[in-house]
């Protein structure tokens, strides 16, 4: 089970009626589009960022229940 599977199956788990919002933090551009692209194929509502300002602007003005985020981002 790939790491993208196990989060969902985790998502899944906890679930309530609504679908959960997910944070992909991600400086890598095509990781972060083949991350978000999953997630939202499989209908979650899912939120990007490259950076970590960006992130506490959209977490700020979303409903964002789990956050994906790489550790190693140049601005945090």
């Amino acid at each position: 089970m790939g790491v993208i599977s196990q989060l969902i199956y985790i998502v899944n788990k906890e679930r309530s009626y609504a679908m959960p919002g997910i944070l992909v933090v991600e400086d890598d551009e095509n990781l972060n589009r083949g991350i978000t692209f999953s997630l939202k194929k499989s209908g979650y509502e899912v939120f990007s960022a490259e950076s970590v300002k960006k992130a506490k602007r959209i977490a700020s003005d979303n409903n964002v229940d789990v956050t994906i985020c790489d550790v190693n981002l140049p601005d945090g």
